[in-house]
């Protein structure tokens, strides 16, 4: 986006928002904010940006610069060719709208019975389109590239797309019983604005839980 510096700064004018602010609300510091819009920082994680972009409340238009045409891709009834490795991917249709975005760290074991599969298969020319990355990525990008394509089959209620982290254990995954989408989606957001996972984020938020509860315990029964 070789125009990035000079959006951003007509941006955070219309935005109103003192530099101070927008990079709070962003995430970042007010030195990484003057090497971006000065010109001095060359690139910038698209989690980051995507935190950049819900703080000015605009669209950079991130979703158009997606490379999707370069990702290696195999058509949905080929997905046993995928690789046993760590991907965020994405379900595309044949008018090339990206359905669906996941994170696996074994995108082919994924596949091999995705809870999306059937309503994929309905649709013409699906193709899955993947990134291989680190694992201790998945959860940021998975959750930027999910902000900003706003994929029409992520748009579910409940815990987190039913998507198991490694093997699927219960140490790897935390599953409330029930959890709205809009609080997931809320969750999602501060996870990635924090630059931690989505698993830290909610464990952070229980153990805060906890402490407070324990202390009104205590309170209560030392006056009762």
């Amino acid at each position: 986006m070789p125009d990035l510096s000079e959006r951003l700064r007509r941006a955070a004018r219309e935005s109103k928002k003192s530099v101070v602010q927008l990079c709070k609300d962003a995430g970042i510091s007010t030195a990484f904010w003057y090497g971006m819009t000065g010109g001095s920082t060359s690139s910038v994680a698209l989690p980051t940006l995507s935190a950049i972009q819900k703080a000015l409340g605009v669209d950079l238009g991130l979703s158009s610069v997606l490379p999707f045409d370069d990702l290696p891709s195999v058509a949905i009834e080929c997905r046993s060719s995928l690789p046993n490795e760590s991907c965020v991917y994405f379900a595309i249709d044949e008018g090339g709208v990206v359905q669906y975005v996941g994170a696996s760290v074994d995108v082919k074991k994924r596949w091999a019975s995705h809870h999306k599969l059937k309503e994929l298969r309905e649709m013409p020319g699906v193709r899955i389109s993947y990134i291989v990355m680190d694992a201790s990525l998945l959860d940021s990008v998975e959750s930027a590239m999910i902000q900003i394509l706003r994929p029409p089959l992520n748009n579910v209620a409940g815990w987190p797309k039913g998507k198991p982290r490694g093997d699927g254990t219960v140490e790897e995954r935390i599953r409330p019983t029930e959890i709205s989408a809009s609080l997931y989606g809320d969750v999602v957001e501060r996870a990635a604005h924090l630059d931690i996972t989505t698993r830290a984020a909610m464990e952070q938020a229980l153990n805060a839980w906890l402490v407070v509860t324990e202390e009104a315990e205590e309170e209560a029964s030392e006056n009762p």
